[in-house]
């Protein structure tokens, strides 16, 4: 039985291994995405700036579990990043594209944006597993599917596709450890450095 004081059932020893391996790959992942990259020349560039986006998630991901994040920083930062990922394409769409293309891009990154965005508020205010799905969705469709759109840099959609598959696999392990930290009562929801890492 536990005591009051204590911050409640700490994870399962499966639960944490499966949530250590799924960071481990987004890791291998995020470093195989960054090798990717042919030059860092144009740090403006929307394509380089979303790699380094990538890989600030992933080390934040690093940071809040080392504090003992129970999943609320974790949960809101992969809701941004899922948020944010169709803002590159637009971004590339406003600034690099062909004098001839078609302005159907327009509406197709325009639909992007509403989709994962709807996705990154329902993986918040209803179920993680949207964040998940959206994140791995958005690396396995949209990431694949882009990967000739004239306006985008030919690496990026292999770059994009293994930090989103890497990304959205660490949240689908973590949803049963923010779905105890949700359970539990608010006084006791940060978890012991020693379990979080």
């Amino acid at each position: 039985m536990e005591s009051p004081q204590s911050p409640g059932p700490r994870p399962a020893a499966g639960n944490l291994a499966l949530e250590r391996m799924a960071l481990g790959l987004a890791t291998v992942l995020t470093i195989a995405a960054v090798s990717v990259v042919p030059a860092w020349t144009d740090l403006l560039d929307p394509a380089i700036l979303a790699t380094i986006a990538g890989v600030v998630t992933l080390v934040l991901i690093y940071v809040a579990r080392w504090r003992g994040d129970a999943g609320g920083f974790e949960r809101g930062l992969l809701a941004l990043f899922l948020a944010g990922m169709p803002v590159i394409y637009l971004a590339r769409w406003l600034a690099f594209r062909p004098a001839n293309l078609q302005p159907a891009w327009l509406a197709i990154e325009l639909l992007g944006l509403g989709i994962f965005g709807l996705l990154a508020v329902l993986g918040l205010k209803r179920s993680p597993w949207f964040l998940a799905i959206g994140i791995v969705g958005h690396g396995i469709v949209w990431d694949v599917s882009h990967r000739t759109a004239p306006f985008m840099p030919s690496w990026y959609a292999i770059m994009c596709l293994l930090v989103d598959v890497g990304l959205g696999l660490y949240a689908a392990a973590r949803i049963p450890g923010w779905r105890r930290a949700a359970a539990r009562p608010a006084s006791a929801r940060a978890i012991p450095q020693s379990a979080g890492s």
